[in-house]
């Protein structure tokens, strides 16, 4: 997607919650709100704010907000319904970051102060404005997800080059017609897709996973190789093969291949025109993606057990403060730096049980 700030927001992730419990009022009846908070964008760096399904028993009087909560609420935004400058009392706002980095964003709402106390609710979340990143889909034009927010420069994708997976048997034809060749100039697929190439002035169709079917060939022929004969490398496959589930079936990556343009041709008009064409399983951007060491988890943010920012975390709904303590934690990253493990290690843990409703087993 493009847009006239030259970005493109990608929304996804887990949206952080959290709930002051609050208090009721004596005997008056009084029950505290309760903050709910979304976050979506309609591309470009302009994020919405919506905390309009926060609910009370007497109405939400007043919305605040922190764009950039550190601890200490500092209010950046409010309305009531005397006071609305964006021009509606809806709970709903908008906010544009300039800057990367990491913004937690707090929305707090009092209610109608029954009986004379007014009690509030606060809610928040975690907006990540950053570079590239490994995520390779992408939501339409006003797709509404709780969660992170991660903006990808334009040019985070290379120029004049799709990657299209064809369906059989065009597939097939297309392999034939490579016959050992590293790359094609003007194969002869379907009349609908040569029209397309012949559009989009396609230069070379080349295979993603060269010399795929013959490794998995190599593969197969290991099982019927004597032990003996064996090289560590090769069972070391064999034991990588044996762990996957009975009955899997590797991805025909085969199929999957680069098409690059000729210079001046537009790849993202390329992608709408292959994506349509029924041949075609799927077409999008040569996206370019960073190789980092810190995973790209959502909530790795709030793992201050392993690397401890001094953030806040969220632990059973509701945040502790104040924050943990910078610095506490195993370092990690620091390790990642110098090994990220083996497929040789073995890790056996010793447990009484596994909790199957807890919500990173759920789904």
């Amino acid at each position: 997607m493009k847009t006239k700030s030259s970005t493109i927001v990608v929304i996804l992730g887990v949206l952080f919650f959290a709930a002051d419990s609050g208090l009721g009022c004596g005997g008056c009846g009084n029950s505290p709100p309760e903050a709910v908070l979304s976050l979506y964008c309609d591309c470009g760096p302009t994020i919405t704010f919506d905390g309009s399904d926060s609910t009370d028993d007497g109405g939400i009087t007043k919305y605040e907000w922190d764009f950039d909560y550190n601890g200490t609420f500092n209010c950046d935004y409010w309305e009531t319904s005397s006071y609305h400058p964006d021009g509606a009392f809806d709970g709903i706002t908008t906010h544009i970051y300039t800057s990367p980095g990491t913004y937690t964003v707090m929305l707090r709402v009092t209610d109608n102060g029954w009986c004379g106390t007014y009690l509030t609710d606060t809610a928040d979340c975690m907006v990540i404005i950053g570079g590239t990143t490994s995520y390779g889909g992408r939501l339409g034009e006003g797709d509404k997800v709780p969660g992170r927010v991660d903006i990808l420069e334009e040019d985070a994708y290379k120029e004049g080059e799709l990657i299209v997976k064809f369906k059989r048997p065009v597939s097939d034809t297309l392999e034939q017609q490579l016959a050992g060749k590293a790359k094609l100039s003007n194969p002869i697929l379907s009349a609908s897709l040569d029209g397309l190439n012949r559009k989009h002035k396609v230069r070379v169709i080349e295979p993603v996973f060269k010399d795929f079917k013959a490794g998995r060939e190599r593969m197969s022929n290991l099982l019927n190789k004597d032990a003996k004969l064996l090289s560590s490398d090769e069972k070391r496959l064999l034991r990588r093969q044996q762990r996957a589930p009975k009955g899997a079936k590797a991805p025909e990556l085969d199929r999957i291949y680069k098409i690059t343009l000729e210079p001046g041709q537009s790849a993202e008009q390329a992608v709408a025109d292959y994506s349509r064409d029924p041949a075609i399983e799927y077409a999008e951007l040569n996206y370019i993606v960073s190789i980092s060491l810190t995973p790209n988890d959502p909530n790795y943010p709030v793992q201050w057990a392993l690397n401890n920012t001094g953030q806040m975390y969220p632990a059973s709904g509701n945040y502790r403060n104040p924050p943990g303590r910078a610095g506490c934690d195993v370092n990690a990253p620091q390790a990642w730096d110098i090994h990220t493990g083996s497929s040789e290690v073995v890790v056996a843990v010793i447990d009484t049980g596994v909790d199957y409703n807890h919500r990173d087993l759920q789904g």
